[in-house]
């Protein structure tokens, strides 16, 4: 007659155990996704980082065979240069925000473990008043 009961308790515990942990996955496959688009974009940024290093060579390169065209092309450079430094100061937003993601991650991992310590813990203390004897048990309600 007791028995009944806590393996009802216990099915319905599983469920709940199995939804929390298929969440759990589903928000650690978006967040993994959105940490793989972030990369995506560092690399990006690398690469474009990269190509505009390329060309400030060149163009420093020009500058020193064309002396005519000498305050064209340092206008350009410094342009350019702009160009680089706000792209190293994308770059580093975008690590930071990488940073952040990953600290948020972690601490939601924290919090699903610490809810699945209490569940435990409050089925692991209605099993226990499941099994005590009947007067016993009413005795403490």
């Amino acid at each position: 007659m007791y028995i009944l009961p806590v393996l009802l308790l216990l099915l319905l515990l599983l469920l709940l155990l199995l939804l929390l942990l298929l969440l759990l996955l589903l928000l650690l496959l978006l967040l993994l996704l959105l940490l793989l688009l972030l990369l995506l974009l560092l690399l990006l940024l690398l690469l474009l980082l990269l190509l505009l290093l390329l060309l400030l060579l060149l163009l420093l390169l020009l500058l020193l065979l064309l002396l005519l065209l000498q305050l064209l092309l340092l206008l350009l450079l410094l342009l350019l240069l702009l160009l680089l430094l706000l792209l190293l100061l994308l770059l580093l937003l975008l690590l930071l925000l990488l940073l952040l993601l990953l600290l948020l991650l972690l601490l939601l991992l924290l919090l699903l473990l610490l809810l699945l310590l209490i569940i435990i813990i409050i089925i692991i203390l209605k099993f226990h008043v499941y099994m005590m004897p009947f007067n016993l048990r009413y005795s403490l309600l």
